[in-house]
């Protein structure tokens, strides 16, 4: 989203210049379309988690949940009938036990998509 927010620190995150020409990419990437997409997927996750052999720097936050709610956002902004997830790479999936189930039942509760 434009301002992301980071709840462990009360406070929001400011995309730097390639972040914010990516989003621009994602509102921008849909406008031709004549009619809404029956499906939109996901492939791999919509989240980074901890990062832990990064040390978490080369995300905008740690924290799960305030990633799923970002990315339930940008989710929201396109039209779609179905969403499909796509589990992504081992790293992701085994470690901290993400599930991915849960996830999406967590998305579609918190953001009512």
């Amino acid at each position: 989203s434009e301002e992301p927010e980071i709840t462990d620190l009360n406070t929001t995150y400011r995309p730097n210049n390639l972040q914010k020409q990516l989003k621009l990419a994602w509102n921008e990437c849909i406008d031709d379309l004549i009619q809404k997409p029956t499906l939109l997927v996901v492939n791999g996750e919509p989240c980074d988690g901890g990062n832990k052999k990064g040390l978490g720097q080369q995300s905008w936050t740690t924290n799960f949940n305030d990633q799923l709610t970002d990315s339930g956002i940008c989710l929201k902004e396109k039209p779609y009938q179905y969403l499909l997830f796509v589990r992504g790479s081992g790293y992701h999936v085994t470690v901290d036990g993400t599930n991915f189930e849960e996830m999406s039942v967590w998305i579609n509760t918190h953001l009512n998509m």
